[in-house]
């Protein structure tokens, strides 16, 4: 079964009507924090797909977690 119907019908599950469900495939909004946590834990969707689900959904993987890369430091100055 295609991806995006799986998770469709476990929106649905949980409790979402149709069109909130759609809502969320389309990254229009996302689902509570319990039902992705689910999702997550039953392997149908990585938790941090839902911060861009469309990508996720048209095959490019689940998303880049976003970068904490550090502020380059300080460097001494030349006393010269």
């Amino acid at each position: 079964m295609e991806q995006r119907k799986i998770i469709f019908n476990e929106l649905v599950r949980h409790g979402y009507s149709d069109k909130a469900a759609y809502s969320h495939l389309r990254g229009e909004r996302k689902p509570k924090y319990s039902v992705i946590l689910d999702l997550h834990r039953r392997g149908i969707v990585p938790f941090d797909a839902w911060l861009d689900i469309r990508s996720y959904l048209n095959g490019n993987g689940s998303p880049a977690k976003p970068s904490r890369a550090k502020s380059p430091k300080n460097t001494p100055k030349d006393a010269a």
